[in-house]
């Protein structure tokens, strides 16, 4: 009898050892994965005004290619744009970031470009809005220039001046109020371009927000 019980004792002592291992280990991959997950998006994200995309819902965004060609714009001179889609190999906020595909300029000038828009605007009144301001990732070495434009009202063209944007993360904010925005209260298009792209890469975009 005494044999028996010594025998249930050991197994109930290594069964519990064992758990306690086990749960050990678990709370470790656990905790080693929130903090992988932290340090992902920036301390100055942002949360307030309008969000207009966040691209958790997927990429409502193209490249110009060839579209706008017959219009006879110098920009599509030479059109570097390839593709738009979402990935999850970084995001500022969610899981998931706009990803714009780009080929290599020959040069730098003002006829070498990559455009990427979106009509497909989820808030076309703009009006009391005086920034617009997103998170970026470039995944160049290279610093690159990013011009933000809107078609409103008949389909005018504004634009807001180029900002360089380092290799990285940043937090970019375009300032609306004068220009960028012909007629707020009825945007019909949103677009972004790219410029100085010394190499065959993508940049990603996150987080585009209206501001007061």
């Amino acid at each position: 009898m005494k044999k028996l019980l010594i025998i249930s004792l050991t197994t109930t002592l290594i069964l519990s050892l064992f758990s306690c291992r086990q749960i050990k280990k678990t709370d470790v991959k656990t905790e080693e994965k929130t903090k992988a997950s932290e340090s992902v998006a920036p301390a100055n994200v942002s949360t307030s005004g309008r969000l207009l995309d966040d691209a958790e819902d997927g990429s409502y965004w193209s490249p110009v290619r060839d579209a706008w060609s017959d219009w006879g714009n110098k920009f599509m001179v030479n059109e570097f744009s390839l593709s738009t889609d979402t990935t999850d190999e970084w995001a500022s906020e969610g899981d998931y970031s706009l990803s714009f595909d780009y080929n290599k300029f020959a040069e730098a000038s003002d006829t070498e470009a990559a455009h990427f828009f979106c009509t497909d605007l989820v808030e076309t009144d703009w009006t009391g809005y005086t920034k617009l301001t997103l998170d970026v990732n470039n995944l160049s070495a290279n610093e690159i220039g990013l011009q933000m434009y809107t078609k409103s009202g008949e389909w005018h063209w504004s634009d807001t001046e180029a900002i360089n944007v380092p290799s990285g993360v940043s937090h970019l904010v375009y300032d609306i109020s004068e220009k960028g925005v012909s007629d707020p209260s009825t945007v019909l298009e949103l677009g972004f371009v790219l410029y100085n792209c010394k190499e065959n890469n993508s940049i990603l975009l996150d987080n585009i927000r209206l501001e007061e």
